[in-house]
């Protein structure tokens, strides 16, 4: 009669400059149950991490002893080439210019995952970008809920913007393609068909609670409910509705569906 294994009992993992640190667990690998040590492993010994990218961490037998070793395979593929593997914990990089750890994500059920940190965005108008002004807020942030993202950005100027000129429009993270096939429409206004979320952009005199949508596959704007479903938020053109003729504050809160992701958990895949 063969040796009944326990469950696996994978700890906690955690991370801290650069190293993913995986506590004392109870592991099955290449077929027999391990009481691992801690084991630990430098990212870049592995990767060198890609702007808001999903990687793996193994743990796996390496001349009969258990060690961690990091991938962006999945581990269908992954286990192919490294049959003792087990997939124990995984990561999204961040999208700072300086890429570095953004957040663990769940690999049992739905994958969720904190927030992941991204460089402030470039203000940007649909005919001509506007000078970013001083400013005391200024960040952006994505998390993932299973086949979603959640997406945020909150600004507050402390000066007018200089020039620009259109709609005004924000970028979407990079390495994403929006699942167009749950979104109705691209470069349409209506807050009844086309919103994927809400937002508020004005100034010390007036304030716009709004509507967001994809202006292009690759940047949202924001549409006004005070005049109707085709107005839309300008920098210094188009109807009245500008937000650089003095110090500005705004920010939106959108979920965009991702192409590639789903809710199956991140172990089966």
């Amino acid at each position: 009669m063969g040796q009944i294994l326990g469950q696996d009992i994978i700890a906690t993992p955690s991370h801290s400059a650069g190293i993913i640190t995986l506590p004392a667990s109870l592991l099955l690998l290449g077929g027999r149950q391990y009481r691992t040590s801690t084991l630990t492993r430098t990212i870049s010994t592995d990767v060198t991490m890609v702007a808001n990218t999903l990687y793996f961490v193994y743990a796996q037998l390496v001349t009969g002893v258990p060690v961690l070793r990091i991938s962006a395979s999945v581990p269908s593929t992954y286990k192919i080439s490294n049959p003792t593997a087990s997939l124990v914990t995984a990561f999204y990089a961040n999208g700072l210019a300086s890429v570095s750890f953004g957040s663990f994500v769940n690999i049992s059920g739905v994958p969720r995952s904190l927030e992941i940190q991204q460089e402030p965005l470039t203000l940007r108008g649909s005919g001509s970008n506007p000078t970013k002004p001083a400013h005391s807020v200024d960040y952006a942030q994505w998390e993932r809920d299973g086949a979603d993202m959640i997406y945020k950005y909150g600004f507050q100027a402390a000066a007018a913007s200089s020039g620009g000129a259109g709609v005004s429009l924000w970028d979407i993270p990079t390495n994403f393609i929006i699942d167009f096939s749950r979104i109705n429409n691209v470069g349409t206004a209506n807050f009844t068909s086309d919103q994927i979320g809400t937002g508020r952009w004005g100034n010390a005199t007036i304030a716009y609670d709004g509507f967001m949508y994809c202006a292009t596959t690759t940047q949202l704007a924001m549409g006004a409910w005070q005049t109707g479903s085709a107005s839309q938020i300008n920098w210094n053109t188009g109807p009245t509705i500008v937000v650089s003729t003095s110090a500005f504050y705004g920010g939106f809160n959108v979920i965009l569906p991702i192409t590639g992701w789903n809710k199956t958990p991140l172990k089966d895949l």
